[in-house]
């Protein structure tokens, strides 16, 4: 059985940070909802953040870093899956993993694995 993790959900849309953490939950591991603001005082392992638009990105991505010092899974809409590879992006963002919105179960688990591999 893999490692059980704490992980930080910043997800504003109510039914997408519902399925999160539930997949989440379901895995094993410990979810806390949070908002940018409020990661500070988090004992986390990781932090998952949906971003607006790839513009937002980079500067949401400092923040959540100097807040918490833990590996970051970036979600976006704004990142479609016909645009490309977004290893650019994940090393433009110093992100773990990047994930376009949709994404499967099986998507999301893969890019936790990642980012605490």
């Amino acid at each position: 059985m893999p490692p059980a993790y704490r992980i930080a959900v910043v997800e504003s849309d109510d039914l997408m940070r519902q399925l999160i953490v539930q997949w989440l939950a379901e895995a094993g591991h410990t979810v806390t909802v949070a908002q940018p603001g409020t990661l500070a005082g988090l004992q986390v392992d990781l932090v998952i953040a949906n971003v607006s638009s790839p513009r937002s990105a980079a500067p949401l991505v400092r923040r959540l870093k100097a807040l918490q010092h833990v590996p970051l899974i970036v979600l976006s809409a704004r990142l479609g899956r016909g645009q490309g590879t977004s290893a650019p992006l994940i090393g433009q963002l110093g992100a773990a993993a990047v994930l376009p919105k949709p994404f499967t179960h099986g998507e999301l688990m893969q890019a936790v694995e990642t980012a605490m591999g």
